[in-house]
């Protein structure tokens, strides 16, 4: 992890053909971390932990879902627009019959940095507006949730947000997943969530995740 130095209002990131050949590096800016990738000759600034459980984003797929550029959480498949932080999930459309599967949005839930590059260095400007869930993760409660994540995938410890693995329960944000769903995605793959509340998405009662 580099760190990074203020100059004009901007953070040096880095030589922007250092940046190339790296193609994913995580600095840390003013005590936030975040991940810079270079995909496909753009370059893309999105806080380096998931938004939500807090792993990282480093080693994640990048792919095009529902004509977005996405990186996919490794840990428990999260779908993140890399270009302004969206969630994205596929879900069965339950107005129509038989229910397809199509893609909704949970909104934005990744806080993503705008770069700019000047004379073959790149800089970046931190975006601070609002609260953004994956801010959690770079305050100190997040960072013990992670060190905490981190123990329980090497085999010691309890499992995310304090319970032991594999139960699942709610550490109080109001994002936070409740009732345990069994999400099928595309390829088969058995995922379980939690859900805060089953919701409505433009009037479509949505009963089962499918990829979240």
């Amino acid at each position: 992890m580099s760190s990074t130095q203020s100059t004009d209002e901007l953070l040096f990131v880095g030589k922007k053909e250092d940046l190339i050949s790296a193609q994913r590096t995580v600095v840390s800016l003013q005590g936030r971390d975040v991940l810079i990738i270079y995909h496909e000759g753009e370059f893309y600034a999105i806080d380096s932990y998931c938004y939500h459980s807090g792993s990282s984003l480093e080693t994640g797929d990048i792919e095009e879902l529902n004509n977005k550029l996405c990186i996919i959480c490794p840990k428990h498949k999260y779908k993140i627009s890399l270009c302004d932080g969206e969630g994205l999930y596929r879900a069965r459309d339950r107005s129509q019959s038989p229910p397809p599967l199509r893609w909704f949005s949970k909104g934005v839930k990744q806080r993503v940095h705008p770069i700019t590059e000047i004379q073959g260095e790149l800089y970046l400007r931190p975006a601070t507006s609002g609260y953004i869930e994956s801010d959690y993760y770079q305050g100190e409660q997040g960072k013990v949730e992670r060190e905490r994540a981190a123990l329980a995938d090497k085999g010691g410890g309890r499992g995310e947000r304090g319970v032991s693995s594999p139960s699942f329960c709610a550490s109080g944000r109001t994002s936070d997943l409740q009732a345990i769903l069994c999400v099928i995605d595309d390829v088969s793959e058995l995922h379980l969530h939690c859900s805060h509340e089953l919701t409505a998405h433009h009037g479509v009662l949505l009963s089962q995740e499918v990829s979240s």
